[in-house]
């Protein structure tokens, strides 16, 4: 996150990796792999898991960048502006740079992030995250993401009882409201 804040041109694959790095991982992969370590899971089991906790996370990150710039203040539980104002090279800026050009792109490069940003801006960034087609994208990454992890749930075949718990993790993780 830090290595990218600087930069204006970040690719797509690269803000995904921050997502996996920066929360994925931490929030979702790992505490799904402590807790069946602890439970005495086998090394395949948990191999199978970190396979689905690994796209699920990234989801996850997907959910709250979403959250961060579209999401509703009293739902979020912080303020829906922050991405933007501390100039988050997260996966919506990386779609919305690389699907805009000329005055548009030169504004979102010199307008992402900072403390003196006017409701105005912000106004204009987030219209250009719509028009752009990147909140668009990001959304439909998410919803693969979640199909991918989906699809890994049915190869750990867990009992009803986990599988349940598991797909309410998918739920929790990822459709919070936008």
């Amino acid at each position: 996150d830090l290595a990218y804040a600087a930069r204006t041109d970040i690719t797509v694959e690269e803000a995904r990796r921050v997502a996996v790095l920066k929360s994925g991982r931490y929030s979702i992969e790992e505490p799904l792999a402590i807790g069946a370590a602890l439970a005495g899971a086998p090394e395949d089991f948990l191999v199978r898991l970190a396979e689905f906790g690994h796209p699920l996370g990234e989801a996850f990150q997907l959910r709250d960048d979403l959250l961060g710039t579209f999401g509703d203040r009293s739902h979020v539980g912080k303020p829906v502006d922050s991405d933007v104002i501390e100039g988050k090279r997260n996966v919506l800026y990386a779609f919305a740079a690389a699907s805009t050009a000329g005055e548009e792109r030169e504004f979102l490069r010199a307008r992402w992030g900072g403390d003196a940003l006017t409701e105005a801006e912000i106004g204009r960034l987030r219209s250009l995250l719509e028009s752009s087609g990147a909140r668009a994208a990001t959304e439909a990454l998410l919803e693969e993401r979640v199909a991918v992890a989906r699809d890994r749930l049915d190869a750990l075949a867990p009992g009803a009882e986990e599988r349940d718990a598991l797909e309410e993790l998918v739920y929790l993780a990822t459709a919070r409201l936008a």
